[in-house]
């Protein structure tokens, strides 16, 4: 069954009681055999008490702490996006990416391409090989990765973007996860701050558009709407007649819709 996504702007995070927080560096490295020992119920509420004490630990860090320990930090993040027991949940994958954004904005970038293409291939890998989940957590991370530091990664924007539109056929039946792929299609028009690519902002451009008017979810239609309004504000490639004209189809059929969420959206 597909997971539902939290509306566009309202990110899902649980911070955990302070007396459960680790307080040395070393805490920080999840115990997998741990984990997987816990019985199946508590595995969840184990990684998520992890992942949000994380993020608290990471977005405490100074600028030196923070580049100092992003090396060893990207290795824990990585392990938790491959987990197949417990699979990272929405709250897990916003954890996970709020730790990326932390290390980059506060620290040093040394780790972006990096993480960058971890990210592409797991999105890359096989569906028998790799669980839509993790992909799920790496297209989020993905849009992390750019909206925090993508002015420094120009030249990896063609690469992700294909990677996150050639997702949008295995996400067929996953609204969740479709959703995540325009948002982050956006991030990462946004993030580069240069204009991207026109003939992949034209591709992006005509499937969110298409998803504005058609797509069954509200939730997508209102990621696609947000991934529409980056590519008019940072590219100059739909300021003509004829795309204004049939962006402006798709919005109104968006603004009949009942969801207010959508309305607010188109």
């Amino acid at each position: 069954m597909a997971e539902t996504e939290a509306a566009p702007g309202a990110p899902a995070t649980i911070a955990p009681a302070l007396s459960i927080l680790p307080q040395t560096k070393s805490d920080w490295e999840l115990d997998v055999t741990r984990l997987h020992s816990l019985p199946s119920e508590q595995q969840e509420l184990y990684l998520l008490s992890f992942t949000a004490g994380l993020a608290t630990h990471v977005e405490n860090l100074s600028a030196d702490g923070a580049t100092a320990e992003q090396t060893a930090l990207k290795k824990e993040l990585f392990q938790i996006i491959n987990l197949s027991s417990p699979p990272p949940t929405r709250v897990i994958r916003n954890n996970v990416g709020r730790c990326f954004s932390a290390i980059l904005t506060r620290g040093s970038r040394k780790i972006l391409y990096e993480s960058i293409h971890d990210c592409v291939d797991i999105l890359n890998a096989p569906v028998k090989d790799k669980d839509l989940r993790a992909k799920h957590a790496a297209t989020h991370c993905l849009g992390a990765l750019f909206e925090a530091a993508g002015d420094s990664a120009m030249s990896l924007s063609p690469l992700a973007c294909t990677a996150l539109l050639k997702q949008l056929k295995p996400a067929a039946n996953d609204a969740g996860y479709r959703s995540a792929i325009y948002r982050a299609l956006g991030k990462v028009v946004k993030g580069i701050v240069a204009a991207i690519d026109e003939e992949l902002g034209r591709n992006i451009w005509k499937l969110a558009r298409s998803a504005v008017a058609g797509d069954k979810s509200f939730l997508v239609q209102a990621s696609a709407c947000k991934c529409l309004e980056h590519l008019i504000n940072h590219t100059t490639y739909f300021d003509n007649s004829n795309d204004f004209e049939k962006l402006q189809i798709a919005l109104w059929k968006a603004m009949e819709s009942t969801s207010i969420a959508l309305r607010r959206a188109a």
